[in-house]
């Protein structure tokens, strides 16, 4: 009579070992996925950064009027451009990153547009270029 009894109890233990396996590597595979995941939106983050921060560099030289309106009109696109947030966030070193690359790109072209408008007023001073004041949503 305990021959029955102790293959049930057996095959209980292989039950619960085969359940527990199965479990651990659903949650092995979940947080591979999340650690997965989140490296490539680290990565993209600071694909962003560089792109943002070329865009700064690029367009704090300013030397004609259409020049000035295209920087103007990259200030309102970079603001808006991957903001970090809710459904769009990293590891705080990345969202930091890209970030502080969004504030000196706009902060550069501000001061590309400032001295272009300078430069404009000595060569022409009845002519202006409009030069957006209000302060960037970071």
């Amino acid at each position: 009579m305990t021959a029955p009894h102790h293959s049930i109890g057996r095959r209980a233990k292989r039950i619960a070992l085969g359940l527990s396996c199965a479990a651990f590597a659903i949650l092995l595979t979940f947080w591979g996925c999340q650690f997965i995941l989140a490296q490539c939106l680290s990565h993209h983050q600071r694909s962003i950064a560089r792109e943002i921060a070329n865009w700064g560099k690029e367009l704090s030289v300013i030397r004609s009027d259409s020049e000035a309106r295209h920087a103007q009109g990259m200030i309102g696109y970079i603001e808006g451009y991957y903001p970090v947030g809710e459904g769009y966030q990293s590891n705080m070193s990345s969202d930091a990153e890209l970030e502080q690359a969004r504030r000196e790109a706009i902060q550069n072209i501000r001061e590309g547009l400032s001295q272009y408008r300078a430069a404009r007023e000595q060569r022409s001073p009845a002519i202006d270029v409009p030069v957006s004041s209000s302060p960037s949503r970071d």
